[in-house]
C-alpha cells in the first residue's frame, strides 16, 4: 500500500478578493500553482497511479486535484480531516466552505459516490496538536481501507500526515507546492516506510515555490546565510588566535621578566 501525499499548488496571496465566488480565506491557485498541480498529475500517471484522491475540501486543494485527476483519470473525494486551520479565532469563526453539491457544481471529477457531512469546520482556532488529532482520525480510515491514494492538503495537515507516519522534516527545508511526498507499507510489514518527502523533480526549478517564497528566492537567501555564517566564524576563529597569541606573548614576556631578573616581586 503506497500513501502519496502533497501540498496545493501556488495560491493567490490572502489580500486577494477579486471574485465574490472566493470566501475569505479560501483563496483560488495562481497560474503557476495550476501548472504546478498539472505537472504533478503528469508524474503520478507516468509511475502508474490510479487510487482514490482524498482532498480537502478548501478550493486551492480541489483545484490542485481536479488538475490531477485530469492527467491520471482517477475520482476526488473530499476529505474534511486534512482541511487547513486557522490560529486565530475570528477567521475561524467566519469562515464556512463548500458543502459537497457545491463542490460537485463548480469542479470537476468529483467521485459520483462521494458524500461530506456539512459543516466540516469547526469554526475555531486548531492548535498544532489539535490538528494532528484530527488528520489521525481520517489517516486511520484511509489505512484501514489499504488502498493507495494520494492526499491533497495543506501545510499544516500534510505536517500531520508525516507525524503520523513518523516521517522527519529536515530543518530549513520548505513545504513546497506540489512537492510530492509518498510512504509505503508492503504486505507482512507493520509500519509505514518512506519513499519521498517533498520531492519535486517533476517541477522546471524556476517553477518550485512554497506560496510567495521561490525555490531560486530561498537558496539565495541560504547561500547568504551560510556565507555570513561562514564569515563570523572565520572573524571568531581569527579574534580566538589572536587572543591567544596575545596570551602567549605575555606569558613569554614574564618569563623573560624572571629569568633577567626585572619581574616584580611580591610583598
Amino acid at each position: 500500500m503506497k500513501i502519496y501525499f502533497t501540498r496545493h499548488g501556488q495560491v493567490f496571496p490572502f489580500t486577494f478578493m477579486g471574485d465574490e465566488m472566493y470566501e475569505r480565506g479560501d483563496h483560488p491557485l495562481t497560474p503557476l500553482g495550476e501548472e504546478q498541480a498539472e505537472l504533478l498529475g503528469k508524474r503520478l500517471k507516468t509511475i502508474g497511479f490510479a487510487g482514490k484522491i482524498y482532498a480537502s475540501p478548501f478550493r486551492r486543494t480541489i483545484q490542485t486535484a481536479v488538475a490531477i485527476a485530469k492527467e491520471t483519470g482517477c475520482l476526488i473525494y473530499p476529505f474534511p480531516y486534512i482541511h487547513e486551520c486557522y490560529t486565530n479565532d475570528e477567521r475561524a469563526r467566519v469562515f464556512r466552505g463548500m458543502d459537497i453539491d457545491k463542490i460537485r457544481e463548480r469542479f470537476p471529477c468529483i467521485a459520483p459516490e462521494a458524500q461530506m457531512v456539512f459543516p466540516w469546520f469547526a469554526g475555531k482556532a486548531e492548535t498544532p496538536e489539535e490538528v494532528i488529532e484530527r488528520v489521525a482520525v481520517g489517516l486511520k480510515q484511509v489505512e484501514a481501507a489499504g488502498e493507495d491514494c494520494l492526499l491533497v492538503g495543506h501545510g499544516a495537515s500534510m505536517n500531520g500526515v508525516r507525524k503520523y507516519f513518523g516521517v522527519e522534516h529536515p530543518k530549513g527545508m520548505k513545504s513546497w507546492n506540489c512537492g510530492l511526498s509518498c510512504v509505503e507499507k508492503k504486505e507482512g510489514e507493520e509500519s509505514f516506510s518512506c519513499l519521498m518527502y517533498y520531492n519535486t523533480e517533476h517541477l522546471p526549478y524556476e517553477k518550485i515555490s512554497c506560496n510567495g517564497l521561490m525555490k531560486s528566492e530561498d537558496d539565495i537567501a541560504i547561500a547568504k546565510a551560510a556565507e555570513e555564517a561562514a564569515k563570523a566564524a572565520a572573524e571568531e576563529a581569527a579574534n580566538a588566535a589572536a587572543g591567544e597569541a596575545a596570551d602567549a606573548e605575555t606569558a613569554k614576556t614574564a618569563e623573560a621578566a624572571v629569568k633577567d631578573g626585572t619581574a616584580p616581586k611580591g610583598e
